[in-house]
């Protein structure tokens, strides 16, 4: 075996590399990785540790390893008379322990066990045409047959989403090494006694999230967590608590990301109640993401954070109860943020809001002023309800003033089409010249002008050759033909093109230009492959051809 293969380091990068080879986002390649186990010695225990540390559909697959005769599986068929058609739901099968264990039982299942880092409860596995799930009546059989021993020793992460029926058997897998826990239960499902578990038991903890939901919180309950770095929460509805928990987050000195949802109250004038002096307060927050149904409330609340580092701002409404805004509002917000914050810090900056006046007008590139002052901008998100009407000459002011953009996301999708002017395909000529790490860009764009194809690139050598993903939203389109030849040419990795859901001619459009796109780019990228290759061969051939000239004679050469 290579000694490159014995090096522990290096057999991991390579596991880690096949974990999620060539598969979708939270399916992992757990037959290449079991393969790996059994390939040999040396690789058995990395294998292992990969395959087992992230189980993301539960304990089912664990609960296997106890001996065969010890679980089984109950096969429930839906009785629903509806249940039929291509989205019928698959018969439940219900995995029961059906006998006593003893330590001899428990070898195998604690040799996975212990390697198990993160779990994740959610719906349950379909495996076999079968949904598989672990009853709570099963998890209580288990914590009381390995009591007092921990469950799972070495679980760093819990996620808890929708469809999980443990309750408050989850306080048995809580333990000390925990420092990552995400509820996302429904709102009838009480998890403070969980929360207090958590706040007892796992100190270093370092992340915490709860989704949002109506459920009051005790902030007292969460005094003793005063590790975390990340913390994503909905402040209480009473205010009193509120302000309780604010002097707590206050408190957390190590706090570098908060996440608030939908704030009912000033946090500035709640800071003021707690007694909580927002000076040394979120000293080290770099990352702040609010949301609230009252704008007003939303943008007197930054003036807490006017003394905190502040690298990312995210500032929205929630989905379900979206404020009508207007002009004013993004002048009022970014005015704020111009007098609070230092523009050179700023990486990402999002605005996210939902429905818009019918008088407001448009966003010209007067009211972005304060955006192209942050000039290390990495991710703009300009989710605005509000038309935006940017032409060409303001698409390269934007591109000049934000050169280390890789996310550029601007306007609405869905009333951009109605303003005047609109940026068209050379705006991408200017992004590619100005912004050229581009990876992600929505616009939308007027492509109806026909382009005159010329041999020359339209870049003039620049591409984006970063851009991934492209939104064109509602945009025009004349010759889906020339569109796709022109992205293929300048954007040669783009491989996710999106636009508006309605069907029109234009959405038409635009799906020819997706699949021109799958067959052009690969013929340009082997084009571009193939004069690679003739040029380094044509100047080896001259370095060979230089280097055989005879060399003159001093008499030749006076």
């Amino acid at each position: 075996m290579h000694r490159c293969l014995q090096t522990a380091d290096i057999l991991l990068l390579i596991l880690r590399q096949l974990e999620y080879n060539d598969f979708p986002l939270f399916h992992r390649d757990t037959r290449t990785l079991a393969v790996l186990a059994r390939t040999c010695r040396d690789w058995n225990e990395l294998a292992l540790d990969v395959l087992w540390e992230g189980q993301l559909w539960g304990l089912v697959s664990l609960v296997k390893c106890l001996p065969a005769d010890a679980w089984s599986i109950d096969v429930e068929e839906p009785i629903d008379p509806e249940n039929a058609g291509p989205n019928q739901k698959p018969p439940t099968g219900v995995v029961s322990v059906i006998k006593p264990l003893f330590a001899a039982d428990w070898e195998r299942f604690d040799l996975y066990a212990r390697r198990i880092k993160l779990l994740q409860l959610a719906l349950p596995p379909v495996q076999g045409g079968i949904a598989l799930c672990l009853q709570p009546a099963s998890l209580a059989t288990l914590l009381a047959f390995h009591f007092p021993r921990p469950l799972l020793p070495a679980l760093r992460t819990l996620i808890l989403q929708p469809g999980s029926e443990f309750g408050g058997l989850l306080n048995m897998l809580v333990g000390s090494s925990l420092t990552y826990l995400r509820v996302d239960w429904p709102v009838n499902l009480d998890h403070i006694p969980l929360l207090a578990h958590v706040a007892h038991v796992s100190q270093h903890l370092t992340h915490l999230q709860i989704a949002r939901g109506d459920t009051t919180y005790r902030p007292g309950l969460l005094l003793g967590l005063r590790h975390l770095q990340q913390v994503e929460i909905e402040l209480p509805l009473e205010q009193e608590l509120a302000s309780d928990m604010l002097a707590w987050l206050t408190q957390l000195p190590q706090l570098c990301r908060l996440v608030l949802h939908r704030i009912t109250y000033c946090l500035f004038e709640l800071s003021a109640m707690s007694h909580a002096n927002p000076l040394p307060a979120f000293a080290k927050l770099k990352i702040l993401k609010i949301t609230s149904d009252s704008l007003p409330i939303l943008i007197s609340s930054l003036n807490l954070y006017s003394t905190s580092p502040l690298r990312c701002i995210v500032l929205g409404e929630p989905n379900v109860f979206p404020k009508i805004v207007s002009l004013s509002t993004l002048d009022n917000i970014l005015e704020t943020m111009t007098r609070l914050f230092d523009h050179s810090r700023l990486t990402t900056l999002g605005l996210m809001f939902g429905i818009a006046r019918t008088d407001s007008g448009v966003v010209r590139l007067r009211n972005l002023k304060m955006m192209l002052s942050c000039h290390n901008l990495i991710n703009l998100n300009f989710r605005f309800p509000i038309p935006v009407a940017l032409s060409d000459g303001d698409m390269k002011e934007l591109a000049m003033a934000l050169p280390r953009l890789q996310s550029l996301q601007l306007g609405n999708r869905s009333g951009d089409n109605a303003a005047e002017p609109k940026p068209t395909l050379q705006a991408f000529v200017h992004l590619a010249t100005y912004c050229p790490h581009l990876r992600v860009l929505a616009l939308t764009i007027d492509a109806s002008q026909d382009l005159q194809l010329t041999t020359e690139h339209p870049g003039h050598g620049c591409r984006l050759l970063h851009l991934t993903q492209l939104d064109v939203g509602t945009s025009k389109i004349g010759s889906p033909h020339i569109v796709a030849m022109f992205l293929s040419d300048l954007c040669p990795s783009i491989h996710w093109l999106r636009h508006g859901v309605q069907a029109t001619p234009d959405t038409a459009k635009w799906d020819v230009v997706a699949r021109y796109l799958t067959i052009l780019i690969p013929v340009r990228r082997q084009e571009r492959d193939r004069y690679q290759a003739l040029m380094m061969s044509q100047n080896t051939a001259k370095r060979d051809s230089s280097a055989n000239m005879p060399v003159a004679s001093n008499s030749v050469a006076r």
